[in-house]
């Protein structure tokens, strides 16, 4: 809202607007999607995870909760995020997540894709040996 001298009033519920699809690999194996990247593969309820091991690429595809090698995507409570439980992919095809590193995240042929050859942006905690909270909204 604004008022006649072009003002706008900052509430505590002021969230700014992200259009990049961001996705994380947090230290201790989850991977988390903003709302951007899930709205961009519509809202599902489950996605299937796969790697390109020669392009070093990881896609997320859109699934049915029940399809083979679906993963569901759960709401971070009190945020903006999904999660996925990614460990076990991630221990798979070798891929480190020793520190937590988001990505952005590019939709082709259905499916959101991140560049592990990117680098990714490390993501820092104030608290060192507890989960990461990364609020990528």
């Amino acid at each position: 809202m604004q008022d006649n001298e072009g003002f706008e009033l900052f509430t505590r519920r002021s969230t700014p607007i992200v259009k990049d699809h961001y996705i994380a690999i947090h230290k201790r194996g989850t991977l988390s999607l903003n709302r951007s990247a899930v709205e961009a593969l519509g809202q599902p309820e489950a996605v299937q995870l796969l790697f390109n091991r020669e392009k070093r690429i990881i896609a997320f595809r859109p699934v049915e909760p029940k399809a083979e090698g679906a993963y569901p995507l759960r709401r971070q409570q009190q945020s903006n995020s999904w999660l996925v439980a990614g460990q076990a992919f991630l221990k798979f095809y070798e891929i480190d997540h020793s520190i937590t590193r988001r990505y952005t995240g590019e939709l082709r042929d259905k499916m959101l894709r991140i560049s592990l050859l990117q680098g990714g942006a490390e993501v820092t905690s104030s608290r060192n040996d507890e989960p990461q909270q990364l609020n990528l909204t």
